[in-house]
């Protein structure tokens, strides 16, 4: 196999390699925390649906009977695995983001640690989490925003499903429904109730779709970062800077 050495980048401040190797230990964990919880709950589907399916004596009930004694025997099962269902996706969806927003927070410390910028991240702490971050790497840091923006703007637009989870019990009010992604291939759907827009994940595809949003953009983050390091010091991987 032909190895592009093109593509190799040798990170300048070392500090960025304990972080590159933190977000690839928390991304794999998370991939493999979903994995986890989608075998276990299709192994408890597994099981309810094969119960019903040996049941002789519902098989034995006459059509009209047939509902009454499905709800009585396993109603209660059906629903229990639903909730599980929905518990699962919540707590997912926020264990994505408390690592991603956990990530900015670090190298956003990292930078003010290193960095005496006028502007702090105090100075900026009246703005929503994602933005607080998102302002500080480009404003006071000033990284080069422009092959990050394809992957935060889908990550800080679906921060409305997060915070209708953390909030309101997974229901979307209609100001959130309005800016919730609502691309089908995403893996969303948002059934009317009564007091709002129901969140219902279809297979694993909305997680697949985040992490895999995260992931490059903490990697690019990282690059930028350095780039931006070489630029305020002066220094080059191997090289100490010019006094």
């Amino acid at each position: 196999m032909k190895i592009d050495l093109s593509d190799i980048y040798l990170l300048t401040w070392g500090e960025l390699t304990y972080f590159e190797f933190e977000v690839n230990l928390g991304v794999q964990s998370l991939w493999k925390f979903e994995q986890n919880l989608t075998s276990s709950l299709a192994d408890s589907l597994s099981e309810f649906k094969q119960a019903i399916e040996s049941d002789e004596t519902l098989k034995a009930q006459e059509p009209e009977f047939e509902g009454q004694y499905f709800y009585q025997f396993y109603g209660q099962e059906e629903q229990i695995l639903e909730e599980l269902r929905n518990r699962q996706n919540h707590a997912l969806t926020l264990s994505i983001y408390s690592f991603f927003e956990g990530q900015l927070r670090s190298m956003c410390g990292l930078i003010e640690s290193s960095f005496d910028f006028k502007i702090k991240l105090k100075d900026l702490g009246s703005q929503e989490d994602l933005m607080l971050y998102w302002n500080y790497l480009t404003k006071v840091y000033e990284i080069n925003p422009g092959t990050l923006e394809k992957f935060f703007t889908p990550i800080k637009q679906n921060k409305v499903i997060r915070n209708a989870i953390a909030h309101q019990g997974g229901v979307l009010n209609n100001n959130q429904y309005k800016k919730a992604d609502k691309r089908k291939e995403i893996g969303l759907q948002f059934p009317v109730v009564h007091n709002g827009y129901s969140i219902e994940f279809v297979e694993s595809r909305f997680f697949q779709f985040l992490l895999t949003q995260m992931d490059e953009f903490l990697k690019e983050l990282i690059l930028c970062v350095d780039k931006r390091y070489i630029e305020l010091t002066g220094e080059e991987w191997g090289k100490p800077a010019e006094s």
